[in-house]
């Protein structure tokens, strides 16, 4: 009776351990499995920083467009301020004679 006893606990403690691995192989592929899927939402948002980086403007293209655009407002102030303001169209001279909020409104695209 006492290596019946015995056996039947043995057993037990075989089924409690099998089982126990198993469990923690379960848990190791959910694990593995949400490792997996975090890599690929990092590959995902690493390309999508990429692509976004990429459709910026360059700190070199915004700093030649300011400089661009101070030659037009300076060469349209040196125009303007040419007391006979002679070889401008009327539209020029309109712009010209024009409050600063009037040149606003006229736009930039008008400057050039």
């Amino acid at each position: 009776m006492r290596l019946h006893l015995l056996i039947a606990a043995h057993n037990d403690l075989m089924r409690i351990t099998e089982q126990m691995l198993r469990n923690g192989e379960v848990e190791m592929q959910a694990r593995e499995e949400e490792i997996r899927f975090l890599r690929m939402q990092l590959a995902e948002e690493q390309r999508t920083l990429s692509l976004m980086k990429r459709s910026l403007p360059s700190k070199k293209s915004i700093e030649q467009e300011i400089v661009d655009l101070q030659i037009q407002v300076v060469t349209h102030h040196q125009l303007c301020s040419r007391p006979t303001r002679r070889g401008l169209s009327n539209k020029e001279k309109t712009k010209c004679l024009a409050s600063p909020v009037q040149k606003l409104r006229m736009g930039s695209q008008n400057l050039k």
